[in-house]
């Protein structure tokens, strides 16, 4: 006793101080447990392969699943980075890495490589933003500034190479060409941009072509802007997907302008339903689903390995908000082998809702589930120390995509009855008096509209007709264009 303080408050002080540091100790040590994963289905999913320090290697494991059978001459990435150019590389890659993977030469710093917009406004010293020469035309006669003719022109070159990689049934980029990101959500996509805008330049040659007459070209640019959508809409990435979905419903767009343009003969009408009859639907969401399943298991694995402050800034780059100050982490006993047995069960709750049969059962299951997800979640802060962690900031409510996924595939539908519309109307100088007469002469079925399940709501007036889908809304809001919730194909 003779060693303790004699006054009262400096042994209170002593007593604190003691039990703090055997807190901090204690906590220090469950921290490092809950840092400990044990690869397996229910926590990694995949249990290899591995790198050198017990870690899954997520980024090689999800490489060789989609390059498995890719080959330099049927993958269509070849050809696209030759239209593209280095700007269409990952610059967290090698120089020539992403090229030397494929199986391709290396593409030199300068070429007749594809023009965005953007640049061609800055060689040409366009200063109006607002220059309509990069928006799709929407209807005959068609309303172009002077520059849209001299941008294709200047593309024509890659344009054409694109349409030809459209032909190509595969398409593959590595994530890894040697350098090693920190996580899978790390990898970098400029080729998703540069194609986006390749492929509203497609769309707009074709109008471009259909207005001179020209119907084969107005096919071939067209039809290749459909087959970048399924190229696409195979790929990893939520972001793929939806792009794809754009691409799918800027092509509609404008084969349904041209048939109310009065632009096409009864043959071409005949031979273009035939081309649309053909295009396979946009493959299911699924894959996309395990996919970023992979993303969120990467993220768990690399904090649960990183440095304690590096944890934390790992965290905030995800949640993409300061959420908290990184060091914080150090002293949070976040249990990552539970987040990623949370993470996985909130890739089954997805990949189950999508398993039922209709798209309205389908947001009812989406929404019940994320609904109790996020019931269990509870607290942000409360959550960073129990397995619902990774509830409030990876979870991605995936209804928005389905609707918009669902949009693009009935997009498709609305077109192909536009066109048997349009044959049938050349062959009886009259619209039928419902989709029912149709079948089977102009369409292997009468159609149903995705969200109810029924045929489009559809009705001749007049010289043309009304047709539209009530949307993922699953409301009919009246068909009325641009306006509201409804997928709008009505003529005129």
């Amino acid at each position: 006793m003779k060693l303790l303080p004699r006054r009262r408050i400096l042994r209170l002080a002593i007593y604190i101080v003691s039990f703090a540091l055997v807190v901090i100790a204690g906590d220090l040590v469950l921290v490092e447990v809950r840092r400990q994963i044990h690869p397996g289905y229910g926590t990694t999913r995949l249990i290899a392969p591995v790198l050198p320090d017990g870690r899954i290697d997520y980024l090689t494991a999800m490489d060789d699943m989609a390059s498995d059978g890719i080959t330099p001459q049927n993958n269509a990435a070849v050809l696209i980075l030759q239209a593209l150019g280095r700007k269409g590389l990952a610059s967290n890659q090698p120089e020539n890495g992403v090229t030397n993977r494929l199986g391709m030469s290396p593409l030199p710093q300068n070429g007749d490589y594809f023009v965005t917009y953007d640049d061609y406004c800055t060689a040409h010293s366009i200063t109006n933003t607002n220059d309509p020469a990069f928006e799709v035309p929407t209807a005959f006669p068609l309303k172009l500034p002077p520059s849209a003719a001299d941008y294709l022109k200047i593309n024509q070159k890659p344009l054409d190479l694109i349409i030809e990689a459209s032909g190509r049934p595969r398409f593959f980029i590595p994530f890894y060409a040697g350098y090693r990101v920190e996580t899978v959500a790390d990898v970098l996509l400029p080729h998703l941009g540069l194609i986006r805008q390749a492929n509203q330049a497609l769309v707009m040659r074709a109008l471009i072509d259909l207005d001179a007459a020209d119907f084969a070209g107005f096919r071939d640019n067209l039809l290749a802007a459909h087959r970048l959508a399924r190229l696409i809409s195979n790929q990893r990435t939520y972001i793929d997907r939806l792009l794809a979905c754009h691409f799918e419903s800027t092509a509609c767009e404008a084969a349904r302008t041209a048939l109310a343009g009065g632009k096409l003969t009864a043959d071409q009408i005949r031979a273009l339903a035939a081309d649309y009859a053909g295009l396979s639907d946009l493959p299911r969401l699924d894959p996309a689903i395990d996919n970023e399943r992979v993303f969120g298991l990467d993220i768990m694995q690399a904090m649960a390995h990183a440095p304690y402050f590096r944890s934390g800034e790992i965290a905030n780059s995800v949640i993409s908000r300061d959420f908290l100050p990184p060091a914080i982490v150090a002293f949070l006993p976040i249990p990552y082998e539970g987040s990623m047995r949370t993470i996985n069960r909130m890739a089954d709750g997805n990949l189950a809702a999508l398993q039922q049969p209709t798209y309205a059962k389908q947001v009812d299951a989406l929404q019940r589930f994320y609904e109790d997800t996020r019931a269990q979640a509870g607290n942000e802060i409360v959550s960073l120390v129990t397995p619902n962690f990774p509830i409030p900031f990876v979870s991605l409510n995936l209804t928005k995509i389905l609707g918009s996924y669902d949009r693009a595939r009935m997009e498709l539908t609305l077109t192909r009855t536009a066109m048997a519309l349009a044959q049938y109307n050349a062959d009886h100088h009259a619209y039928p008096a419902t989709l029912a007469e149709l079948d089977p002469t102009y369409l292997p079925a009468v159609p149903e509209d995705i969200f109810t399940d029924h045929p489009p709501i559809y009705a001749p007036k007049g010289d043309g007709y009304t047709l539209y889908s009530v949307g993922p809304n699953m409301i009919d809001d009246g068909g009325i264009r641009d306006k509201t919730d409804d997928l709008v194909a009505s003529l005129p």
